[in-house]
């Protein structure tokens, strides 16, 4: 009973192993044909389309990965979000990562991308030739049976004898429309489809034809009067007859192999209800095991985002040295900078001691200023003291400056004394002195009186003495000497009133 029990389990476990992620990751996108980048339409009406070896990208993620153990499950998962446009099924982890774009991928070898919402595409009919190609490659000889029971033999570049047609000749697309329109008319024996004309011509014999190289004669099969399908059973049931009893010795090996197998099962039964009871303390190891499988699937999605940050330390790098480039020339420039510092303060230097100069000078101006601004107050003090007195001395000249009472020589005016204002001038008559010797400083125009002319003289400084012409053509003329001319002069004798006169300073 318990090898019973052991062999059954053993074949649960076998059955369970063939139906492993592995394998369902094989049979999509390891077998032959592969249906990678094939479309399945899941139960609830949503097609995906499997995408092998490849993986959403991580910037496109939505939340943590969860457990899906099978593709379906994978993609269900995501048709039950609005936001999410594929799936990634990682068959090592049974993990199933949802991203909102079906389009941007990266490569990964154990995953299966699941693009979401993509129309099934209509496969595209056959052409004529394509039909030909199809049929007379692979099914020349085959027989078909229509969807209303007539059956139909494929015979490749063959038509019908002339002498059988039916008229007229019909269009037809393809083979099956061909044989259809045959089936349709009990006259009908066999009909040829000639691709290169999509013509479909009908005969009233299906044995006899001829060849013509881009046509296929389709000869229809008649219930009992032909033997062919029967012949053909008969060879599929010798086949299988041969294959069975190569079947049945294959079996008693593996009966006698199997036997083998019980003894050794039934050897290490005890041994197996041993590891049995030490099995249930495993419960731990289990549980243990399983976090350290759920942390390792974080991993694998983890190896995403490492891969990332690979190609970023990478431009970080290529930064780095850009930035190296950037620090020598900032050196070079602030090398720069400090002779130029260096200039500079010594510029500075210089400007202070000329600023210490321009004060000292500054201080220096300011008391030559000081010293002027006394000058010119003082300066002014005696302007003003000095104009007073001019005034005073005006006012006293106007005082005092009045027409001096002068005597006729004849009437002792010879040697008078004369004073006008601070001036004493002695009056010498009749007397003479040639021009030509006179220092004479300026001359008054003729018409003047004596006493006119000695008032003139007075009143200015530059006059010393005054010659006065009273006996020639110029009577009257005053001339000023800037001398004292009384040793020039000479008397002239007794007659008075026809000769010149003369005031020289006391």
């Amino acid at each position: 009973m318990r090898v019973q029990y052991l062999v059954h389990a053993l074949c649960l476990l076998k059955a369970i192993e063939a139906q492993s992620p592995k394998d369902e990751f094989d049979a999509i996108c390891a077998s032959e044909p592969s249906q990678d980048g094939e479309f399945k339409t899941l139960d609830n009406g949503y097609t995906f389309q499997y995408v092998c070896k490849y993986t959403g990208a991580s910037a496109n993620s939505i939340e943590p990965p969860v457990t899906a153990e099978s593709i379906d499950e994978c993609a269900k998962l995501c048709a039950s979000r609005d936001d999410c446009k594929g799936s990634s099924w990682i068959h090592t982890f049974q993990s199933c990562q949802l991203f909102t774009s079906g389009e941007d991928l990266q490569a990964r070898r154990t995953a299966i991308f699941l693009r979401r919402d993509l129309p099934v595409p209509e496969p595209e009919p056959l052409t004529p030739k394509a039909q030909f190609e199809a049929v007379c490659d692979d099914l020349d000889g085959e027989i078909k049976t229509l969807d209303n029971g007539v059956k139909f033999k494929y015979v490749c570049r063959q038509a019908g004898a002339a002498a059988n047609l039916i008229q007229p000749v019909l269009e037809a697309e393809t083979i099956d429309e061909c044989a259809a329109l045959c089936a349709a008319n009990d006259q009908c024996k066999g009909s040829t489809w000639i691709h290169t004309f999509g013509s479909c011509q009908l005969y009233t014999n299906g044995d006899e034809y001829q060849p013509r190289r881009t046509a296929v004669f389709l000869r229809r099969e008649i219930e009992g009067a032909d033997c062919t399908h029967v012949e053909s059973e008969l060879k599929d049931c010798e086949a299988s007859e041969t294959a069975l009893k190569e079947s049945q010795t294959q079996l008693q090996e593996e009966i006698q192999s199997c036997l083998e197998y019980k003894e050794q099962l039934e050897a290490t039964q005890t041994d197996l209800e041993e590891k049995v009871e030490k099995c249930k303390d495993c419960e731990s190891e289990k549980e243990e095991l399983q976090r350290q499988l759920t942390k390792a699937q974080k991993c694998e999605v983890e190896n995403g985002f490492i891969t990332d940050l690979t190609q970023q330390v990478q431009q970080c790098h290529t930064d780095a040295a850009s930035s190296a480039q950037q620090l020598q020339q900032c050196n070079s420039n602030a090398a720069t900078g400090a002779q130029q510092l260096q200039q500079c303060r010594s510029d500075a230097a210089t400007n202070t001691q000329q600023l210490q100069k321009c004060k000292a000078d500054a201080a220096t101006g300011s008391q030559q200023l000081q010293q002027c601004q006394d000058d010119a107050t003082k300066n002014a003090q005696q302007l003003q003291q000095c104009q007073s007195n001019l005034q005073q001395c005006n006012n006293d000249a106007a005082t005092s400056a009045k027409l001096p009472q002068v005597k006729e020589c004849k009437y002792g005016g010879s040697e008078q004394i004369i004073k006008i204002g601070n001036r004493s001038f002695k009056q010498k008559c009749p007397v003479s002195l040639a021009k030509n010797r006179m220092p004479i400083s300026r001359v008054v125009r003729p018409g003047l009186t004596k006493p006119e002319c000695l008032l003139i003289c007075a009143l200015d400084s530059t006059c010393v003495s005054v010659y006065y012409v009273g006996g020639t053509a110029t009577v009257g003329e005053c001339q000023l000497q800037r001398a004292n001319i009384e040793s020039m002069l000479a008397w002239s004798g007794p007659s008075y009133g026809d000769r010149d006169w003369a005031f020289v300073p006391v």
